[in-house]
């Protein structure tokens, strides 16, 4: 069993490595830049980085931004990352739908998953979602 939290501060360095362990060269890159740029949301409350975590272990990581446009909030998820297991697709279902539930409570009324091109096949979610 896993459970999904927010993110703590010292634990930055786990979730670089948990990039460095799952993805490949190019993802890693591209996800780095998403999660500094998470965590200087984070910092300004507009966002949050989860983790999902097993045994004392991260095993998937999501980013979310919130950006006002006019009078509305807007979620942007970025850097949903799980590990190439067969248990990743239940993961990035349920990261995912924390993700949403968190955008949401904070008065998003429209939220945007964005996948880029070197996602691997089988990815979740490609596109924009609007809820």
């Amino acid at each position: 069993m896993f459970f999904i939290r927010e993110m703590l501060p010292e634990e930055k360095d786990a979730v670089e490595k948990f990039f460095e362990r799952s993805l490949g060269l190019i993802d890693r890159i591209v996800f780095g830049i998403s999660f500094e740029e998470a965590l200087k949301s984070a910092k300004e409350q507009r966002g949050d980085t989860l983790v999902a975590e097993h045994n004392s272990e991260i095993v998937g990581t999501v980013s979310m931004q919130i950006q006002q446009i006019k009078s509305e909030f807007a979620g942007f998820v970025d850097a949903l990352a799980t590990p190439q297991r067969t248990s990743r697709i239940r993961h990035r279902h349920f990261i995912s739908g924390k993700c949403f539930s968190r955008l949401e409570k904070r008065s998003c009324t429209t939220i945007y998953a964005t996948a880029d091109r070197y996602n691997r096949q089988n990815t979740e979610y490609t596109g924009t979602v609007t809820r």
